[in-house]
């Protein structure tokens, strides 16, 4: 059996956060070589995107944990450029100023300065900057959510297990799901001491012999526990009604910049213990109430990152519910 040909991985600087920090917010382009005759779509030549916000609670993560799998199926099955990036974490900076400004920054970027960048490589990728899809973990799930509502929005949009609704009470409620201890005070404010960063390292189990409780994991964790995990990314109360997607879908109006334009589909696993499934499942009846195209995937016994075990041969107990959730972006883009 031959070897399958490697995905060709470029990075690139999508925008350099404001001093004193100056740092540079990246974004890595996967994707098949362009001699491979990938399919790209429905009657283009030129290769879609899918732009991917990882999870993390918007405190901690980074553009290489979205599953490899997916990126895979993506790229190599349908011949996407698969667009992983880092943004501004929280707590430093609010959700609003923070990671939704860097969506929007991204959003743009892949559909106007992209395409021309790959195009100037060596295997010269011809990209279509207007045929984009979103998809998002998590915490990158409001994100992925959140480019509906922006000028020219993508055709698709996938959830996974993602955050919203953003006042209900569940938000509030301290989670004993996941023992966690308590943390001094002056421990978990040591993130503070440092300008926000765009991206931090993974995380690894506590049974690991390498793990690190961090200030950064401390101010997660502890906001899990007591119910203040939204409340700390919140710059004022006006925050919720401009960061939550669900907010925004239900105000007047609300879905005109993307009704008949845009589908989400919400993947959950109806065990999730982070994200109640039910929030889900809201989402899209409201979404249909409204006139948009909305579809649920249901993991039966998932918890929240159900797919985090799939391996890179898709072998894993919910590989068929993501393979579901990837080919409807694929046919709507």
């Amino acid at each position: 059996m031959s070897t399958p040909t490697p995905l060709t991985t470029k990075t690139y600087t999508y925008k350099t956060q404001p001093p004193p920090s100056s740092l540079s917010i990246l974004a890595t382009a996967h994707y098949l070589p362009a001699y491979t005759g990938a399919y790209t779509g429905a009657n283009s030549p030129l290769r879609p995107i899918t732009l991917c916000f990882h999870g993390g609670g918007f405190i901690i993560g980074h553009k290489d944990a979205i599953p490899k799998a997916e990126v895979d199926f993506l790229a190599r099955d349908h011949g996407f450029v698969v667009v992983s990036v880092d943004y501004s974490l929280c707590p430093q900076v609010s959700l609003r100023e923070g990671p939704m400004r860097d969506t929007e920054d991204a959003y743009r970027w892949c559909r106007e300065v992209l395409p021309g960048l790959l195009a100037g490589e060596e295997d010269g990728v011809e990209v279509d900057g207007k045929r984009v899809g979103v998809l998002g973990y998590s915490a990158g799930g409001l994100l992925a959510t959140s480019t509906a509502f922006l000028p020219n929005p993508p055709s698709a949009i996938v959830d996974f297990y993602g955050s919203k609704y953003l006042r209900d009470p569940w938000w509030t409620l301290p989670n004993a799901n996941k023992p966690v201890p308590d943390f001094p005070p002056e421990f978990t404010n040591q993130v503070f001491s440092t300008s926000t960063i765009p991206t931090s390292f993974p995380i690894l189990p506590p049974t690991s012999p390498d793990f690190i409780m961090t200030p950064r994991l401390a101010c997660l964790l502890g906001g899990i526990k007591d119910g203040s995990s939204i409340k700390k990314l919140m710059k004022d109360e006006s925050d919720y009604e401009t960061v939550d997607s669900a907010a925004r879908w239900n105000a007047p109006g609300g879905v005109q910049n993307f009704k008949g334009k845009t589908g989400v589909c919400f993947v959950h696993g109806d065990s999730d213990e982070l994200v109640p499934v039910e929030l889900a499942e809201r989402a899209v009846r409201e979404l249909r109430g409204l006139g948009v195209e909305a579809e649920l995937v249901l993991a039966k016994g998932g918890l929240h990152g159900f797919d985090s075990d799939i391996l890179e041969g898709r072998e894993g107990s919910h590989w068929g519910e993501v393979e579901r959730a990837l080919g409807w972006l694929v046919e709507r883009v």
